[in-house]
C-alpha cells in the first residue's frame, strides 16, 4: 500500500499542474516600459510592429487574444484577424475609439494586426501596448 501511495505522489510532481501548462502556452507582446514606435502614412495611418520584422503575427495555436492600446496622437484602433500577410481576407474585431481598455476576443483566424488611423500625417509616435495571447 505505501509503495502505491508514494508512486502517487511521485506521479502527481512530475505532471505539471493545469495552472503551470497554461503558462507554458501564453505569449506576451510588452510595449509598456518601452514603447513601440509607429510612423504614419500620408492618410495618418500606420501598423503597429509587435516584431522587430512584422506587424502581422500568428496566433494559431492560441484560442484568446486581449489588446490594450495607451495613449496615442491616433484616434481610431483596428483589431484585424484573419488571413492578412499576402492576399488578404479578414475581419475586423474591433474598430473604434482608442479607449485604453482591453479587448478581449476568441482567436478566429491564423493571423493578427492592430492598426492605429486618424493621426496627423507623415508623423511617428511612441505606442504603449500589450498584446496578450493565451490557450
Amino acid at each position: 500500500m505505501r509503495r502505491i501511495a508514494l508512486a502517487c505522489v511521485i506521479l502527481a510532481l512530475a505532471t505539471p499542474s493545469r495552472a503551470f501548462a497554461q503558462l507554458a502556452t501564453t505569449k506576451f507582446y510588452n510595449f509598456v516600459d518601452t514603447p513601440v514606435a509607429v510612423t504614419f502614412g500620408s492618410n495618418g495611418q500606420a501598423q503597429i510592429k509587435l516584431t522587430p520584422t512584422a506587424a502581422v503575427i500568428s496566433v494559431t495555436g492560441y484560442r484568446r487574444v486581449s489588446v490594450i492600446v495607451g495613449s496615442t496622437h491616433a484616434t481610431n484602433l483596428r483589431i484585424q484577424m484573419g488571413k492578412i500577410a499576402g492576399a488578404t481576407l479578414s475581419t475586423s474585431l474591433y474598430n473604434g475609439p482608442v479607449n485604453q481598455q482591453v479587448h478581449t476576443y476568441e482567436v478566429i483566424g491564423p493571423e493578427l494586426v492592430l492598426v492605429l488611423t486618424g493621426a496627423p500625417a507623415n508623423s511617428t509616435d511612441h505606442v504603449q501596448v500589450w498584446v496578450y495571447l493565451t490557450t
